[in-house]
C-alpha cells in the first residue's frame, strides 16, 4: 500500500503487470487460444478482469465472474473485451447494482450513475436505461394491479 502498510493476499488474487479490462459480451471460458479447448465456464458483461497476455486474437485473463464465488482464468476471444477507463469505471458502479435484486432504491442508484456525464459515452449506457425502464414499469404495473384488487 501507499502508507507502508504491509499485508499477505492470496497469489491467484495478484495479477503483476497485468492491464485491466472489462467485458462487453459474454464470452466463454478456453483453456488454451484454441476454439478445440471451450469450458463450460464464461465471463459475463460487465466482469472485469486483469490481462495477463495477448496471443493473436486471444487474451488470457484472469478474474471473478459474476455469481461466482472464485477467480477463474483462460482464454477468451480478445475482442469481447474494452481497455476503456470510462467502461471499467461504469461496470465497477453498475455491475454491483445490476446483480443483486432490485429493491426500492435501484431506481435511485442508477440514475445517479446515468447522471454522471464523465461515464455518459460508455457502451452499458443502454443497458443501464433497459433496466431503470424495466424497474420502472414492473412498478408501475404493481401500482396498478394493487388498485384494481381493491
Amino acid at each position: 500500500m501507499n502508507d507502508g502498510t504491509e499485508g499477505w493476499v492470496r497469489s491467484e488474487f495478484v495479477a503483476p503487470e497485468a492491464e485491466p479490462a472489462v467485458f462487453v459480451a459474454e464470452t466463454n471460458i478456453y483453456k488454451r487460444p484454441d476454439l478445440l479447448t471451450k469450458t463450460d465456464d464464461k465471463f459475463f458483461k460487465m466482469d472485469i478482469v486483469a490481462v495477463t497476455q495477448i496471443q493473436d486474437t486471444w487474451a488470457e485473463v484472469k478474474g471473478r465472474p459474476t455469481g461466482e464465488k472464485w477467480f477463474k482464468s483462460g482464454w477468451v476471444k480478445a475482442d469481447n473485451l474494452s481497455y476503456s477507463q470510462i467502461e471499467i469505471a461504469m461496470a465497477k458502479f453498475a455491475q454491483p447494482i445490476l446483480s443483486e435484486p432490485f429493491d426500492e432504491e435501484t431506481p435511485g442508484k442508477i440514475a445517479e450513475i446515468l447522471s454522471n456525464q464523465d461515464l455518459s459515452s460508455s457502451v452499458f449506457t443502454d443497458l443501464l436505461k433497459s433496466a431503470l425502464d424495466s424497474i420502472r414499469s414492473s412498478a408501475m404495473v404493481q401500482k396498478v394491479d394493487s388498485a384494481l384488487a381493491q
